[in-house]
């Protein structure tokens, strides 16, 4: 033990040099990055270069389907828009109930057909494409409801990849032109930005907006929604009817059209000139809401196509217990709404809420260890492949996938393991010779030794004690195959499981790299963590602090170690 460090691991000239130079590429690989962005989105979804990607290791996906879909927008100049199309004239305001038919009509409803009967010939010709993305929005501070968000982002998805997703946030609410951004910067109430927001980001992109407390059913297709827009390009339903209405009123809870409809563009110019009378005196559902669309749209009978109730609000959104709905009474439902806020459901989702999206690699706006993985991927020679998630990982690994050879991190313990790292490169250089397929990466204990030490793995081998934290896949060996199916395989919901690679190890030339202890996982993870206390106390408290011990004892997370016999202490 030399240094409070185990034998072998000390730092060498070698190793400063080897970090010395991993800094300058890491310098000189952010100053490219910045060169070469456009043309790292015309890349296919996970395929890999000839050196890795800065944004991959974000946990950013490189030109996936919503991205495609949904682009940054740039400045509008709205005012040149609006030439384009006649004003909306809207009389009388405030002269009516809200429910009376007269209150905030139309008045030049006729100008607006003639608009959407031109955008029908002249553009939709009788097919319109309104693009296949899910646009949900979650702004503000509570929670979101993963719960329920997920069924599209995840669930359907899964079975429709032709499919989109975008979830709308905070973040990129503020760089979204806005028609109606006074307004919406100025409204304090979080429901109704969302129902300024959705006509927003609908007229740039188009799509489908589905309210984030509605669920997909089954996961059945939402084809058919789109293609009862084919005419018209604007799809929406009505909401079930309640005794407080006197009359049906739109929902506008889902919607589907196509970028920059004429329609899009009405609601948006009619919250804008009824917004301030009406704000401060009705409820929001008449002033942005389903009231808004069904005197705007239905009263001034503009073209829209209407999608049956029973595919998307087959019952009122009042649900104060979603765990009791029975599906099978609502065999057409494509979603279900169960009313997030008027049901008083914030205690369920919190109760419930588990989110299955994959997610970065650290948390936002932390790139520390991506970083890492960026230099490591020079040291080691292959592109490493990190932060982007379970369901990025099993399409590096399809058939139509990557074909080369490339690291997979699968958990970030890898990146405390100083000693695997630095050998690392030098254990890839031999087996370059021999031929192999596949490297676990991980750490072994209890073993009597401390080593860092590279081993084929026969069937039936996998060591007693032991943890993996990523691998190196040879993709392009000639086995690739069936080390593709054993890494399908080893890639579920749960999380990554070696198992399959494991008992794979007859069909193909897998090895173990492992970084060894003599003690049982606690004292190995105590190990770990010196060279972390050493460095920060260095560069944190400009201390060097004593790390040198003679022996040592463990006793559950705690370690003592002794020094001409006294006894200092060091905690995981």
């Amino acid at each position: 033990m030399a240094g409070g460090y185990p034998a072998g691991s000390a730092p060498a000239p070698l190793v400063e040099d080897l970090q010395k130079k991993r800094e300058e590429l890491r310098k000189e690989l952010l100053k490219i990055e910045a060169q070469i962005v456009e043309e790292e989105a015309l890349l296919r979804q996970n395929a890999l270069h000839h050196r890795p990607s800065y944004s991959l290791l974000k946990g950013e996906s490189e030109d996936a389907a919503p991205s495609t879909m949904v682009r940054q927008v740039s400045p509008q100049d709205f005012d040149a828009v609006l030439r384009d199309f006649p004003s909306l004239v809207i009389e009388p305001i405030g002269s009516f109930n809200h429910w009376d038919r007269r209150e905030c009509a139309v008045a030049n409803p006729e100008e607006w057909k003639a608009v959407c009967s031109k955008y029908q010939k002249e553009v939709l010709k009788g097919k319109a494409q309104i693009p296949k993305v899910i646009h949900q929005i979650w702004i503000g501070p509570k929670e979101p409801p993963c719960l329920w968000i997920d069924t599209f982002r995840v669930e359907y998805l899964a079975s429709h990849p032709g499919w989109g997703f975008h979830l709308w946030s905070d973040d990129e609410v503020a760089r979204l032109p806005m028609i109606n951004e006074e307004i919406y910067n100025k409204e304090r109430m979080w429901q109704c930005k969302a129902d300024i927001l959705r006509l927003e980001f609908l007229w740039h992109h188009g799509g489908m907006y589905v309210d984030a407390d509605m669920i997909s059913v089954e996961q059945k297709s939402l084809d058919k929604i789109l293609d009862l827009g084919n005419e018209t390009g604007w799809v929406i339903a009505y909401e079930p009817d309640t005794k407080d209405k006197p009359y049906s009123i739109l929902g506008n809870s889902v919607i589907a059209c196509t970028p920059h409809h004429p329609l899009t563009l009405m609601l948006i110019l009619y919250l804008k000139q009824t917004f301030h009378h009406k704000r401060d005196h009705i409820d929001v559902f008449a002033v942005t809401g389903p009231v808004m669309y069904t005197k705007c749209l239905v009263d001034s009978k503009m073209p829209i196509s209407l999608a049956p109730q029973e595919w998307l609000y087959p019952a009122f959104h009042y649900v104060p217990n979603p765990d009791a709905i029975n599906f099978a009474a609502f065999p057409k439902c494509l979603m279900f709404q169960f009313g997030y806020t008027c049901s008083g459901l914030e205690g369920y989702v919190k109760s419930k809420n588990r989110c299955k999206k994959v997610v970065a690699f650290t948390a936002a706006g932390d790139q520390r260890l991506e970083l890492s993985a960026l230099s490591f991927a020079y040291e080691c020679k292959v592109p490493c492949f990190a932060a982007k998630g379970l369901e990025a990982m099993r399409a590096a690994v399809s058939e139509t996938g990557m074909t080369s050879k490339a690291v997979f991190l699968t958990d970030r313990e890898f990146f405390q393991m100083d000693r695997l790292r630095q050998e690392m490169p030098g254990f890839l250089d031999q087996l370059g010779v021999q031929g192999w397929d596949a490297v676990l990466l991980g750490v072994e204990w209890s073993t009597g030794s401390e080593e860092t030490v590279i081993f084929p793995v026969v069937p039936g081998g996998r060591p007693r004690n032991c943890k993996i934290a990523g691998l190196v896949a040879n993709l392009a060996a000639p086995t690739g195959p069936a080390l593709r199916a054993a890494l399908q395989r080893a890639i579920s919901e749960d999380g990554f499981d070696p198992s399959p690679l494991f008992e794979a190890a007859g069909q193909m030339k897998l090895h173990f790299l492992a970084e060894k202890y003599a003690g049982p996982m606690e004292e190995a993870r105590l190990f770990r963590s010196m060279p972390v206390v050493h460095r920060a106390f260095q560069y944190l408290a400009g201390h060097e602090p004593p790390m040198h011990f003679d022996n040592h004892e463990l006793h559950g997370n705690l370690m003592k170690g002794y020094c001409n016999g006294a006894a200092g202490v060091v905690s995981a």
